[in-house]
């Protein structure tokens, strides 16, 4: 049973993971440009962003994915909707 108090986290959309993925590159350039002198806390931090960066492309698969559900489910309904306004052939009464 959940938490009644816990946070639900909130979905990041392609905009999101878009400014968020710069972010990292724009701090990481910095770091590694002109005279790159690591230090001990790198290690970790490159270890953050390696696994963030595994958490972005998993979080842009499963937008993908909900994006073709919902692609499949608009075709479903417009076919359902062509077969409905298919002519109906006419009876001609005797």
């Amino acid at each position: 049973m959940a938490d009644k108090n816990q946070i639900e986290p909130e979905t990041m959309g392609r905009a999101e993971l878009i400014r968020l993925c710069s972010k990292i590159l724009t701090k990481l350039d910095k770091k590694i440009s002109g005279r790159y002198r690591p230090n001990d806390n790198e290690n970790l931090y490159f270890q953050a962003v390696r696994a963030l960066s595994g958490l972005i492309d998993t979080t842009n698969r499963i937008l993908k994915d909900s994006d073709l559900e919902e692609l499949e489910h608009r075709l479903a309904v417009l076919e359902g909707k062509q077969e409905n306004t298919k002519e109906k052939p006419v009876r001609e009464f005797e």
